[in-house]
């Protein structure tokens, strides 16, 4: 038996795909779940993990070499001389055919723990900045998620060299080379304001109950535990329990002629992650199973693993709608643009001071502001607007205080 290393789908829009380095050599024991290869994508550099155990197979794509979404790049097989299975990759691949030399394969490549000049780990930004300043980024120590160099640790590394980021001649500004996940973030926005007929439905909501239910977990939890939680926890999982009883807003439109709605259901979560050069929006899947303890931890891993550019197929299922939580930057409220290929997102301010009615009368309290910016071909006003309410009426219930956490 053997399984394949494929090229993840990330997002709608994603079609392609560019080797930046094997992780692991043909031969080489591999484990589950373990990195094999580190791809470019539209929008940043991610590692491939291996889905089962085994042996890898030889390369059957080459480091710079672009390929498609889809694309088998390698087999996990049984047993390092096994040969890889007949199914016409290679020509798919656009390489040329090669010879099987089994478990030989073992000592043409170094191994990742090998020292391989240049092939550090480093944001895409700072691999293009270092470049243009002549920098070895092999020396440079990163301060980014496990070690991941920097665009900030390459800007240190220019001052201390003496020279400026920001060019030398003041008079004449320095024209910048925008990223790749710079154009292509550019391209989605601008296909989303030009062809997703968009409108806004805004409310707020007392995070008293929820404010106290955090508390509460967060200090039954051990010291050490891997995930706390927080309000988008809380957010996460109210938009999935109501978005069962508004199926609309797990629709995705499709054109075509006649164009079709993809029914993606609202489990399957977005969660945009901001990133040094942009940001990525990785799916939290079956997040209506989850109870909010582990809806932490797997929300930790995800931004953990975006951050450290190991997002996989694993991130990429079908989702209809996406969260952005711009609390932390102390922002009231803002408008998300729906990605190209989604139906809804919801964005979300940071928690203020106000004044609130309670019983008819008027107290101090906390609140949040939550707007939910819809595809209106597939979204009427009114689906949004139960949907907002009943998203309110979950958020702030005292079900909270008493629910399994």
């Amino acid at each position: 038996m053997s399984s394949e290393i494929k090229v993840p789908k990330l997002s709608a829009t994603m079609e392609e795909a560019t080797v930046l380095q094997w992780l692991k050599q043909p031969g080489d024991r591999i484990a589950g779940g373990e990195p094999v290869i580190e791809l470019e994508t539209d929008k940043t550099a991610i590692e491939v993990e291996a889905t089962e155990a085994g042996f890898l197979s030889e390369h059957l794509a080459g480091e710079s070499d672009v390929v498609a979404v889809g694309t088998v790049l390698a087999y996990v097989l049984e047993s390092a001389d096994a040969p890889i299975p007949e199914t016409g990759v290679k020509k798919e691949a656009g390489l040329p055919e090669k010879k099987d030399t089994g478990s030989q394969r073992r000592d043409t490549k170094p191994s990742r723990g090998d020292s391989r000049p240049g092939r550090v780990r480093a944001s895409p930004r700072a691999r293009r900045l270092a470049e243009e300043h002549g920098i070895d980024l092999s020396a440079l120590e990163g301060s980014g998620t496990d070690g991941q160099i920097t665009r900030d640790d390459v800007l240190d590394t220019v001052e201390k060299m003496g020279g400026s980021a920001a060019g030398t001649d003041e008079a004449s500004p320095r024209r910048i080379p925008v990223s790749t996940m710079r154009q292509r973030i550019a391209e989605q926005v601008c296909r989303s304001t030009a062809t997703i007929p968009q409108y806004f439905v805004e409310i707020a909501v007392n995070t008293a109950n929820m404010r106290v239910a955090r508390q509460q977990i967060n200090d039954s939890l051990p010291a050490d535990a891997s995930g706390r939680v927080s309000y988008t926890d809380f957010l996460l999982q109210a938009m999935a329990a109501v978005g069962a009883d508004c199926p609309e807003l797990g629709m995705i439109w499709q054109d075509g002629k006649p164009p079709e709605l993809l029914e993606a259901g609202t489990a399957n979560i977005g969660l945009i992650v901001a990133l040094e050069e942009g940001m990525l929006i990785p799916v939290i899947t079956g997040v209506d199973r989850l109870i909010l303890t582990e809806l932490a931890e797997k929300r930790a891993e995800t931004v953990k693993a975006a951050r450290a550019s190991r997002l996989g197929s694993r991130y990429a299922a079908p989702c209809a709608i996406s969260l952005s939580n711009l609390g932390a930057t102390g922002v009231d409220r803002f408008q998300a643009i729906v990605e190209p290929g989604q139906t809804a997102v919801l964005a979300v301010g940071s928690e203020r001071r106000t004044a609130l009615v309670d019983d008819d009368e008027i107290v101090a309290g906390r609140a949040i502001t939550l707007v939910l910016s819809v595809d209106h071909r597939v979204v009427d006003g009114a689906v949004a607007g139960r949907f907002m309410a009943r998203l309110k009426a979950r958020l702030e219930s005292d079900d909270w205080l008493r629910i399994e956490s």
